[in-house]
């Protein structure tokens, strides 16, 4: 049986999924383009996607948050963790399972994290070459968080870095949802 490890670094390897170790979770991307709040949620092809390629390596979705194999598990939110802070999810999380959470919820955790070091990590932008996500959503959202002010001095940084990786890198990429 393919080791989980190994597998996460096969998934990484996916364009359009961004495996983040620690943390434990991965994100999948939604779009270059922002034209809905992806927040809280997956849509459903985003899900179906993650089922199928996990499906690939023996797991199974064996309810409609968790996709397991054996006792290796990798889990998405459950609803009533829908509406929670984005930086604060992984306090909700079976610390044994692996998160699959929104580009937006990623970027929080990430952030988060990166702010209590003072600067932004390598992963951060790794984060942002493969998932961009709405910076002004996130802008708005993160007003009370303990990371804002750290955001907003990064923030044209970070514009910048985004807007460049997409006309360059990712102009082209789009999803099947």
């Amino acid at each position: 049986m393919e080791k989980l490890d190994d597998i996460l670094i096969k998934l990484h390897k996916n364009q359009f999924i961004f495996v983040s170790r620690g943390f434990n979770a991965l994100s999948i991307f939604d779009d270059n383009v922002y034209d809905r709040s992806d927040l809280d949620i997956l849509n459903p092809s985003q899900r179906l996607f993650i089922v199928e390629k996990l499906k690939i390596h023996g797991f199974k979705l064996i309810s409609g948050n968790v996709i397991a194999r054996g006792e290796e598990k990798f889990e998405f939110l459950k609803n009533g963790h829908i509406g929670s802070i984005p930086g604060h999810l992984i306090d909700y999380s079976n610390s044994q399972s692996i998160l699959i959470l929104t580009v937006l919820q990623m970027f929080s955790l990430i952030i988060r994290r990166d702010s209590l070091v003072g600067e932004l990590s390598e992963e951060f932008f790794d984060f942002l070459s493969c998932c961009p996500v709405n910076l002004e959503k996130i802008k708005d959202i993160c007003k009370r968080e303990e990371y804002f002010e750290f955001f907003m001095s990064h923030y044209d940084n970070i514009r910048e870095f985004q807007k460049k990786n997409i006309n360059e890198n990712l102009c082209t990429k789009k999803s099947n949802w």
